[in-house]
């Protein structure tokens, strides 16, 4: 009896398994702006010109495609984005700028060059023992956001560099969705670009380059 019991709860974990992973998911990433910006520094005339360079080693649309290296699992989630991320991150700059005050222009003499280093989720497998027996049972979406920023003037001048990393945590998740995911990256891009923000060399810096 205890044997059948045994199989019956092997077979349930193994099953369980099965679900938690998503072959593939399409997410539309979107950016929430602060609600009340961190430092107001434009005065609604001046003009300051936003890149985004793409340094990761995949350059395609994909997101994430990491599992925790605490389970080797054949069922990995490709998560992708609808849009490219490089646009996304542009975007979302921009806009905190012109919350600011600033506008945006591409031939201005302030820029804000930034590079991409790496923006993925990945999944850690929380796990819990029934029956002298540790089965997977949720796994964390843990979103990285990670951007080098520098402000420069037109003429080449650097006034301003950092490093720029972002977290975003969706906890206890019984399926690597893309809703999931998407919640984690789009928390960790808010983070990222909260941080860089809430510099005020960053601000001071645009300022700068605008003289």
């Amino acid at each position: 009896m205890r044997e059948k019991i045994l199989m019956a709860f092997i077979l349930l974990c193994l099953a369980s398994c099965d679900a938690m992973y998503v072959v593939k998911s399409d997410l539309d990433l979107r950016y929430t702006p602060q609600e009340v910006p961190t430092v107001l520094g434009g005065m609604g005339n001046e003009g300051v010109a936003v890149t985004v360079a793409d340094l990761r080693q995949e350059r395609t649309n994909v997101v994430g495609r990491k599992m925790s290296s605490r389970i080797k699992a054949p069922f990995i989630a490709s998560i992708e984005s609808k849009r490219d991320v490089v646009v996304v991150i542009k975007e979302s700059l921009e806009l905190e700028l012109q919350h600011r005050g600033y506008l945006i222009e591409n031939d201005a003499n302030a820029i804000v060059e930034v590079e991409l280093n790496k923006y993925w989720i990945d999944w850690n497998m929380g796990f819990s023992c029934c029956l002298a027996l540790w089965a997977p049972m949720w796994v964390d979406a843990v979103a990285e956001l990670d951007l080098n920023v520098a402000v420069k003037k037109k003429s080449g001048n650097v006034g301003f560099t950092k490093r720029i990393h972002g977290k975003g945590l969706e906890p206890m998740c019984f399926v690597t969705s893309g809703k999931n995911a998407q919640l984690a990256l789009e928390q960790a891009l808010a983070d990222g670009i909260r941080s860089l923000f809430q510099d005020p060399t960053f601000t001071d810096a645009i300022r700068e380059a605008m003289k």
